[in-house]
Parts: structure tokens; sequence; C-alpha cells
């Protein structure tokens, strides 16, 4: 088990092994993480082809905002070596559907830009965009033979780990 962190870039990789010690590692690195203002899973994937040296399973956990079709491009080079890969996409509830609130400020976490608004006036848009972005992911995983997860963070992280599971158990 290896894993990377990232951003815009990788920023830690801890090379795979399989000792208690190898976990505490990577445990330790995940407790010291913290989010980012920007992110770019694509460029990180591209940075991590060098770095997974043998085939195994790849498991990208994300929003996967900004990730159009690049995203697919990015995780090509895994596919042609045959790697079992599972898109684990993590959100907010009020994600899906936008806050009830009378009059919001929204900020965008990666580049600080904010809009004042009254939800209501884009929420039917808003919801037909999200429908057909997270229908974008799910087709284009399946299409490509990736498993793909939506995680809610409301959920129990249990949710996610049925979900690797089920990774696991379909790969043998």
């Amino acid at each position: 088990v290896s894993l990377i962190l990232f951003d815009e870039k990788v920023n830690n990789f801890i090379s795979p092994g399989g000792t208690r010690a190898h976990l505490y590692n990577m445990i330790t690195a995940l407790e010291e993480s913290s989010p980012a203002m920007k992110t770019d899973v694509c460029s990180a994937l591209n940075e991590s082809q060098g770095l997974l040296k043998k085939r195994g399973r790849l498991i990208v956990i994300s929003d996967f905002w900004g990730a159009d079709s690049n995203l697919f491009d990015a995780l090509s080079q895994f596919i042609h070596r045959k790697f079992e890969i599972l898109l684990m996409q993590v959100f907010d509830e009020e994600e899906m559907s936008l806050p009830q609130y009378d009059n919001v400020r929204f900020v965008d976490m990666e580049s600080g830009e904010e809009i004042q608004l009254e939800p209501d006036e884009i929420r039917a848009q808003y919801k037909k965009n999200m429908q057909s972005f997270l229908e974008g992911l799910a087709k284009n995983s399946e299409a490509r033979k990736i498993q793909y997860s939506l995680v809610n963070t409301k959920n129990s992280y249990i949710e996610a780990i049925e979900s690797y599971l089920g990774f696991r158990k379909g790969g043998k």
C-alpha cells in the first residue's frame, strides 16, 4: 500500500509497504495533511505515473471539481497499465442541493471569488448542472471499467469503507 497526497501537485509520497510502521506513517501523513485552497487531480495523477511502478489498485479520493475530460486522460495511463481504479467522489450535502437560506454569500474555496444571491434563483439550474456533472463522471467511469462511488460527508465513514471493500472483492 502506498499513499500520495496532493493539491496542485504531489506533496507527499509514501512508497509501498506493508508493515505496522508503514501503516503508522500513512495514518500520520493523513492526519497531518490539511485541505489546500486549490487542487489539480489531473496534474497529480500525471505526476504519480512515475511514482507507481507496479500495477495495482488506484483509489482516487476527491471532489473532482474542475476535473473535466482531462481526468480520464490522466487516468488512461493507469488503465493502459491494467490498474484497477476506484474514484471516490466526496461531497457535502449542501453541495448537492444548495442550502435553504434567503440570501447567501458564496465563496469559491479555490479562487476566493465571492458572489451574493438568493439560492432559490439558481437552485433548479444548479441541480441540473450538478446532476449532469455526476452522471458524466459515472458514465465516463463505467465506459472505462472504472468503479465510481459517491460518498456523502454527512454519512459515516463506513460508507467509504464499504465502497472500498466492494472494490477489493470485485478485483479478486
